[in-house]
């Protein structure tokens, strides 16, 4: 799937084919590696480059508590190259993650959205929704889930599942949606909408990526 997009100047393009390791989220933040790097990137403001950081979700956690930091890079514990470059986290302003890279180092490189994210997914709202949709196969039309983490989950557990939206339990419309999650096969986010519905919005990766902040 092309042309996955986020709003507030944050693009995200799919590439088709399965990776073999999903990324990983934490917070607002989403990585991949090992093998990874940051392409195009710049120095966020008032960081030391590199800073030192025992873990990559250390490093992701430092990038969330930098007003401008938007990607990061890291070398984890298995990178032996004679840079000596073992814990390094690089916090970056901008930047597009790269594909897998036949290096060898145990590198890793995240993006950090304003978003909220859990596991292969990250949602925003209230009041966002998913236009350009469709429904996923073999699913409810809706489905009932208490909560929009659950809702996230069982997109990640079907298989052609790429975006759903959620109505929340504050949302009071005739239509009676609380609880309603939609699995869609495509989609993109709207912006903001001016509706006041109680309505969550998201994207759940299953491939290789590019991100890219505008």
């Amino acid at each position: 799937m092309i042309g996955v997009q986020w709003i507030l100047g944050l693009i995200i393009l799919f590439v088709c084919a399965k990776a073999g390791d999903a990324d990983i989220c934490s917070g607002s933040c989403c990585w991949l590696g090992p093998s990874v790097e940051v392409i195009g990137g710049g120095r966020a403001t008032g960081v030391g480059w590199p800073e030192k950081f025992p873990t990559v979700e250390k490093c992701a956690k430092r990038c969330e508590e930098v007003a401008d930091c938007k990607a990061f890079h890291y070398y984890g514990a298995k990178d032996t190259h004679a840079s000596n470059a073992y814990t390094d986290c690089y916090l970056h302003k901008k930047g597009t993650l790269g594909t897998y890279l036949a290096d060898g180092r145990d590198r890793y490189a995240g993006i950090c959205t304003p978003d909220i994210c859990s596991g292969s997914c990250c949602w925003r709202g209230p009041s966002v929704t998913v236009t350009g949709g469709g429904q996923a196969t073999g699913v409810g039309w809706p489905e009932k889930f208490p909560t929009v983490e659950k809702c996230a989950k069982r997109c990640e557990e079907v298989a052609d599942c790429k975006a759903f939206h959620y109505y929340g339990a504050k949302d009071t419309h005739a239509s009676n949606a609380y609880t309603d999650c939609y699995l869609h096969k495509v989609g993109t986010l709207s912006s903001y909408l001016a509706d006041e519905r109680d309505r969550y919005a998201g994207i759940c990766r299953e491939a290789q990526y590019l991100i890219q902040y505008g």
